[in-house]
């Protein structure tokens, strides 16, 4: 006779668990840099570029 396969136990008495609320909607999560990275970023962005940070008239003897 082939033995009986192990069955998982049964709950009784229990009421079927009540219907969650919907989760809310999930934020796109806020991307964090590490100290300074972003201003390295910025500085090279400005060291390969020839456009101007500060106007050339300030430089002019006048």
């Amino acid at each position: 006779m082939p033995r009986p396969k192990p069955r998982s136990p049964r709950r009784r008495g229990r009421p079927p668990p009540a219907a969650a609320p919907p989760p809310p909607p999930a934020r796109p999560r806020v991307r964090r840099y590490r100290p300074g990275q972003r201003a390295l970023r910025e500085i090279r962005r400005y060291q390969s570029s020839t456009a101007l940070l500060l106007r050339r008239q300030l430089f002019t003897r006048g």
